[in-house]
């Protein structure tokens, strides 16, 4: 069996976070993918060019992708972020993830056998999920409804939409994010009981 160096891959990880995101975020995740783990304060003072504002803008953002995890386990008491190569390496799959659970793709790859009955309202849903990284279930209707009100003229069935959003859950395609158990303390800590159905939005 062969595999890409690991400099190969990090560089490769570089180009694709170049790919998706802002010049700020590709440094951000460069500067991790060259250590591996680092605290912010090492972040912000070995990225060139990025004020504390923006490098902290950057973790989030990578936080919110749930390209970075974190945690205090080398020295309590401060946060270590840690980058993910192997979803940064996903993030080339996902437009042809969402053709296929969409059951919308095209051409001689597939067979037509393969095609999802979840119908083009999931398209919508997981691709303003993939572009934000995670929403509340309201929002991600909000959004989706209005990326279908720009591509149709015709009116959007919102109650179709969220019936697709409870499938995608259902089928554990999509889940909700943990919940924070500790919300004294500066360091988040999650519940991994939170990967059940949203309550229905008002709307």
């Amino acid at each position: 069996n062969i595999k890409m160096s690991g400099d190969h891959t990090s560089k490769l990880c570089a180009l694709i976070l170049g790919e998706y995101f802002d010049e700020t975020v590709s440094k951000v995740g460069s500067n991790l993918l060259q250590f591996g783990i680092k605290s912010l304060g090492q972040i912000a003072s070995s990225t060139s060019g990025l004020s504390l504002k923006e490098v902290k803008r950057g973790v989030a953002l990578l936080v919110k992708h749930n390209l970075l995890t974190f945690s205090d386990h080398r020295k309590p008491g401060v946060v270590d972020y840690q980058i993910k190569k192997d979803r940064i390496l996903n993030l080339q799959y996902f437009p042809f993830y969402i053709n296929l659970v969409s059951g919308q793709q095209e051409g001689k790859d597939l067979p037509p056998n393969s095609a999802s009955v979840f119908g083009p309202e999931t398209s919508a849903l997981l691709q303003v999920l993939f572009e934000d990284g995670s929403l509340t279930a309201s929002q991600t209707i909000l959004k989706a409804s209005s990326c279908l009100t720009e591509d149709s003229e015709d009116p959007v069935n919102i109650q179709k939409l969220w019936s697709s959003l409870g499938t995608l859950v259902s089928q554990k395609i999509i889940e909700s994010c943990p919940a924070n158990t500790d919300q004294d303390s500066d360091i988040p800590k999650f519940s991994e009981d939170g990967k059940k159905m949203p309550g229905l939005p008002h709307l």
